[in-house]
């Protein structure tokens, strides 16, 4: 649990497999390429846990498809961002739920999720806050609870799928 005294930091990490990274290596040969990513997925998991480290991954909709495990998932669009077409993770979206992912949220912002925009839309950045640590409350990932405790009702609200029984 938070007090005032504790020092809360965030670790976010950007998933990506060897390949995908490489801008000559078009997406449609990405199929031709060795997986790596469930191997390097839990060495870091291993690396995290022994340290007792919490973090957020980000991974790209090309992993969330092919491996589409037991992972929470908060999806973030705005169909005004310009960076990351809305129709792109509406049908990532489609696609996790189609697969019966159980743990699946897709939040809606009006103007974008992307730093240069938040800056000059409070409403959308204070949302976006409250939603990720409730969603991290869910996930038993550190949080402040407070703003876990804002972002419950939206983060409700954005549930895609129902965790099953």
């Amino acid at each position: 649990m938070n007090n005032s005294n504790s020092i809360v930091t965030s670790h976010s990490i950007d998933f990506e497999d060897w390949f995908q990274c490489l801008e000559v290596i078009p997406i449609s040969k990405w199929e031709k390429y060795e997986y790596r990513i469930e191997k390097n997925t839990n060495r870091m998991l291993n690396i995290l846990d022994e340290n007792d480290v919490k973090a957020t991954f980000f991974i790209l909709g090309h992993i969330a498809e092919q491996f589409p495990h037991d992972i929470p998932i908060l999806l973030v669009a705005s169909e005004t961002d310009k960076s990351v077409p809305f129709e792109c993770t509406e049908n990532l979206c489609t696609a996790l739920r189609n697969a019966n992912h159980p743990h699946l949220y897709f939040l809606t912002l009006k103007n974008g999720h992307h730093h240069s925009q938040l800056i000059n839309d409070k409403e959308d950045a204070t949302i976006l806050e409250a939603v990720t640590h409730a969603f991290w409350l869910r996930c038993g990932i550190t949080h402040i609870a407070e703003l876990a405790n804002k972002g419950e009702i939206p983060l409700n609200a954005c549930r895609i799928t129902k965790q099953s029984a």
